[in-house]
């Protein structure tokens, strides 16, 4: 399940898209590992911010932060992560 959001308003000309996810798994097997199914609860969270007022040749600056989590009744699932990725796209 995934919720967005993208203000209609650039602060200093700079759009924002924010998003949400949240996901939950379940295995059908038994796991030989732990002897028990898997199951998984996940939340991501993600901002994207797009310089629209930069342009080098025609692209413009953007900046990804995104932050995940993924909780498991199997400790190898588990897991945390904080991203910050930097991309470009055109802006014609």
């Amino acid at each position: 399940l995934t919720l967005s959001y993208a203000p209609a308003k650039r602060i200093s000309g700079v759009s924002a898209t924010f998003s949400a996810s949240v996901g939950w798994r379940q295995d059908k097997n038994v796991n030989s590992f732990t002897q028990t199914r898997r199951k998984d609860h996940s939340l991501n969270l993600r901002g994207t911010f797009t310089a629209n007022n930069v342009s080098f040749y025609g692209f413009s600056p953007v900046a990804i932060v995104e932050a995940s989590k993924t909780n498991s009744n199997n400790p190898l699932y588990k897991s945390k992560a904080l991203k910050m990725r930097m991309n470009f796209v055109t802006s014609f």
